[in-house]
């Protein structure tokens, strides 16, 4: 979870600092920030979910629903993306 959080703003700090002032490419910066913290934060939000079923109930394995759900989160970050 914590490096979902650590990667996305990296990746978000390394597009802003390499702003060049031309619009286009701005622009392009801009978009690719969103995509970075739009898919970031779907998979950040199903380990939140995992973890916090997982402490909440530690003898039940209730926690798997939102791990399987994690594995296809990435899958759709991942295609999203790459599109």
């Amino acid at each position: 979870m914590s490096c979902d959080i650590i990667i996305t703003a990296c990746m978000v700090y390394c597009l802003f600092r390499s702003r060049t002032g031309v619009k286009s490419t701005d622009t392009l910066l801009t978009r690719l920030s969103r995509y970075a913290i739009e898919t970031g934060l779907a998979t950040t939000i199903v380990a939140i979910a995992d973890l916090s079923l997982y402490n909440r109930y530690p003898d039940v394995n209730i926690h798997l629903a939102p791990c399987y759900i994690l594995t296809k989160a990435y899958t759709n970050s991942l295609l999203a993306v790459s599109l």
